[in-house]
């Protein structure tokens, strides 16, 4: 018998998401006691873990003994490939130095050992449980959706961009970028929004360029965009997916602190 299944039935379970993106650290929290469910995300400055999150995540983590701490990978050296071949796999990025995972029995993620490192050391205090890719973030969101026909999913933080080409479940490509803008974009800085929009309308129109011509991608016709949005950016960015590229674009507002603690909760056995 399961010892953590029998708890579960007494114990309020506690899942505690912390996703650095760029110049802030979110931390979501979600809470499950039978069938109900609470969440609740807090914003705070930096990206370095610090007393204060440590203090808020303490509150939540004395609740309960069924506490998980979950991560979501924020480091430029982590990706995803169409193969779970060690040989393929190898076209692309060397998996000496790297750690890596096969999802689904068809596709990898992966991430350099020593960023991996460098991103466990930056939360050494915390005594974390899991740490996320981008990429499992994606396929949680979209689920059902990735087994339609090709189409571009894109998860659109506010220092970074997770992009995933699949046609009917099958993983063509992928490619996460950093975006490190001077300033983050806000509502008073209308030039620092106008440059955050070109450079991610600039990676997507590469990205789909490098799919459509790098021949060691199966590649077919994308005529979709799936667009997880924090809801950072405008619908300018939208229009001009839609009327430079010809491309039909469906956007869904997320909380990515919710979804990575909702991911966490499925991984651990108790799907939310």
């Amino acid at each position: 018998m399961n010892i953590s299944k029998v708890l579960g039935y007494f114990y309020t379970k506690v899942f505690i998401a912390i996703v650095p993106d760029g110049v802030h650290t979110n931390i979501g929290i979600l809470s499950v006691r039978g069938s109900s469910t609470q969440h609740n995300t807090r914003k705070f400055d930096g990206v370095k873990f610090n007393a204060h999150m440590n203090s808020f995540i303490e509150e939540y983590s004395q609740l309960s003994p069924l506490t998980y701490i979950a991560l979501l990978s924020d480091v430029s050296g982590q990706g995803a490939l169409p193969t779970c071949s060690k040989q393929q796999a190898g076209q692309f990025v060397d998996l000496i130095v790297s750690e890596y995972l096969c999802i689904d029995d068809g596709w990898m993620i992966y991430i350099l050992r020593d960023e991996l490192y460098q991103l466990q050391e930056r939360y050494k205090m915390l005594d974390h449980d899991l740490i996320f890719s981008p990429f499992a973030l994606i396929k949680q969101l979209y689920g059902e959706k990735l087994n339609g026909e090709p189409a571009l999913f894109i998860l659109n933080e506010e220092s970074a961009i997770a992009l995933a080409v699949f046609d009917h479940g099958v993983l063509h490509f992928a490619s996460y970028e950093k975006i490190d803008p001077e300033f983050p974009p806000s509502i008073e800085n209308t030039a620092s929004n106008q440059d955050d929009r070109s450079k991610r309308y600039k990676i997507i129109e590469k990205t789909l360029d490098t799919y459509y011509h790098d021949l060691r991608f199966k590649s077919s016709f994308v005529n979709k965009i799936y667009l997880a949005d924090t809801g950072d950016s405008s619908d300018t960015l939208i229009i001009e997916l839609e009327v430079e590229l010809f491309i039909d674009v469906e956007v869904m507002i997320v909380d990515i602190a919710y979804e990575t603690a909702r991911l966490a909760a499925l991984e651990v056995g108790y799907a939310v």
